[in-house]
C-alpha cells in the first residue's frame, strides 16, 4: 500500500518570510557590485592653472635669471632681475628697464616692451590701441546793432532821437577729434583659457602700414606634464615640468608674416620664446638658469 502522502505531487514548502527578505537583499546587493563594475571611470581632470604659476617667480627675479637671445644671427647674454616683480631690467642694456609685467590673480600682460625685450618687435612697431577722443570748444561772437538816430528839427523845437546800442551775443560749438595712440601691452597669459585649444585676444599690435592695427590672438597650442628642450648652452637647463605651449599671431589672412610661440613652464616662467617671419625662426629667448 502506498503512503497517500507519496501519491501527492511533490510541492515546494514556503520558506518563511525573514530568508525570502535576506535573498532579496543579497540579490541587490550583487545586481549593484555588478551593475558598479561595469561603468567606466573617469579621468580626474587636471584643476585650473594659475597664470602666475607659470610666468617668472619674484624670488628669481631678485636673484636674478640668464637668457640667450639669438638676435640678427648673434647670441648675447641677457640677465634679467627686478625687485617688485613688474620692472624687468636687462643687465645687457645697462640695466635699464626693458619690460614691464603686469601680474595678476588671472592674468599676466607683459607692457613697454623695447627692441631688446623677450618678445621683441620689428623697429617702429609696438602694442598698443588707436582711441578718439572728441573735443567740443565754446567761441562767443558779440555783435554790435547800432540804431540809426536823426536830429529833427522844428520851428518850436528840437527832437533828438536816442540812440540806442543793442549788443547780441552768439554762442558758436566747434567739434574737434584728436586720435591719440594709447600704448597697451601683450596678455601673456589668461587664467580661464589656459588649456589646449584655448584662444584669446592677446594685443593690438601698430606700425608703419598697419593703420589702426592688427589684432593678436593667443592660441594654447599645447599643455603637456613635462618639457624637454635643447639647451642654449652647456650646462643650462633644458627639462621642466608641467609646461604650456602658446603661439600668438595675427588672424589668418592678415598681411602680417610675424609671430611668436612661447614655451612657460611651472614656477620657472617663459623658458623659451620664438619670433618666427614667414615661417621661420628669425629670432630666439631662451632661459640659462640662475646665475
Amino acid at each position: 500500500m502506498k503512503h497517500a502522502l507519496l501519491e501527492q505531487p511533490l510541492r515546494r514548502r514556503p520558506l518563511p518570510k525573514r530568508r525570502e527578505r535576506l535573498r532579496f537583499a543579497i540579490a541587490l546587493m550583487c545586481g549593484a557590485l555588478l551593475a558598479g563594475c561595469s561603468q567606466t571611470i573617469g579621468v580626474t581632470p587636471p584643476p585650473p592653472a594659475v597664470p602666475s604659476d607659470f610666468f617668472w617667480q619674484a624670488p628669481a627675479l631678485a636673484s636674478g635669471i640668464n637668457y640667450s637671445i639669438l638676435r640678427n644671427g648673434s647670441a648675447s647674454d641677457h640677465r634679467l632681475t627686478s625687485q617688485d616683480g613688474s620692472h624687468i631690467r636687462d643687465a645687457a642694456l645697462g640695466n635699464a628697464v626693458s619690460m614691464v609685467a603686469f601680474v595678476g590673480p588671472d592674468s599676466v600682460l607683459l607692457d613697454s616692451m623695447g627692441t631688446n625685450a623677450l618678445f621683441s618687435l620689428p623697429a617702429g612697431y609696438f602694442f598698443g590701441s588707436i582711441a578718439t577722443q572728441t573735443h567740443s570748444s565754446v567761441f562767443l561772437r558779440d555783435s554790435i546793432v547800432l540804431d540809426v538816430h536823426m536830429d529833427s528839427v522844428k520851428p518850436d523845437s528840437v527832437v533828438y532821437d536816442t540812440v540806442r546800442d543793442t549788443i547780441s551775443r552768439d554762442t558758436v560749438t566747434v567739434v574737434q577729434q584728436d586720435t591719440n595712440t594709447v600704448e597697451g601691452g601683450l596678455l601673456l597669459l589668461y587664467g580661464s583659457h589656459l588649456d589646449s585649444g584655448a584662444t584669446w585676444l592677446a594685443g593690438n599690435l601698430l606700425g608703419p602700414g598697419l593703420g589702426s592695427g592688427i589684432p593678436i590672438y593667443a592660441t594654447v597650442l599645447d599643455r603637456i606634464d613635462s618639457l624637454l628642450i635643447p639647451p642654449a648652452a652647456a650646462g643650462a637647463d633644458s627639462t621642466f615640468g608641467e609646461s604650456f605651449r602658446i603661439r600668438y599671431a595675427a588672424p589668418t589672412g592678415a598681411l602680417l608674416p610675424v609671430y611668436w610661440i612661447a614655451y612657460y613652464s611651472k614656477d620657472v616662467g617663459p623658458v623659451l620664446v620664438q619670433q618666427y617671419t614667414s615661417d621661420s625662426v628669425m629670432e630666439r629667448a631662451q632661459i640659462l638658469g640662475p646665475p
